[in-house]
């Protein structure tokens, strides 16, 4: 993907403590679509992804897409993106699918409302890109963990944000939801 920005350290301190926990890299990941999953016309228009390696360097990815459907008012208003933004993108199986399909099966994914949501939208345009067994080997959901943490009935990313002092402005836009 586009924009590939490399940061050193991540971890504050000796990154150590986290290989030993870890010897995968964590994938923070997100992504904005023209609709809801199950609606014909779903496709991505915006995918980021912040890596945290074991050595303890974190790397981020960003990158608009084409979705080669329309872009719903209602997904417009919410993300500010429009057709002239992602018209001429590289698709998701010219961009991100290759990437896609091996986080997936050699990373930790994280994701807020991912299990509900970011996984079935990647596993729905892997299928329709022609990579129709893909699945998630180790998939975690911020927005679950949040709403055990809180009590929540809720867990809204910007509230999340919020409660432990980020500021949420470019929400909703795939890079400012991973960070």
């Amino acid at each position: 993907m586009k924009d590939k920005i490399s940061i050193t350290p991540a971890i504050p301190g000796d990154p150590d403590w986290y290989y030993s926990y870890y010897d995968k890299t964590l994938t923070v990941y997100d992504l904005e679509t023209t609709n809801l999953v199950d609606v014909s016309t779903f496709g991505i228009t915006d995918v980021a992804a912040v890596h945290i390696h074991p050595n303890g360097t974190c790397t981020q990815q960003s990158t608009l897409v084409d979705p080669e459907n329309p872009i719903s008012e209602i997904a417009s208003n919410v993300t500010g993106l429009t057709q002239d933004m992602v018209t001429g993108q590289p698709t998701w199986a010219q961009e991100a699918m290759p990437q896609f399909v091996d986080w997936m099966q050699n990373n930790v994914m994280i994701g807020f409302n991912n299990i509900a949501f970011d996984n079935p939208g990647v596993i729905s345009q892997n299928t329709r890109y022609g990579q129709p067994d893909t699945k998630y080997e180790d998939s975690r959901d911020v927005r679950s963990m949040y709403r055990i943490l809180t009590q929540s009935g809720k867990g809204k990313l910007v509230d999340a944000a919020e409660r432990y002092g980020v500021n949420p402005d470019g929400a909703h836009r795939a890079i400012f939801d991973v960070v």
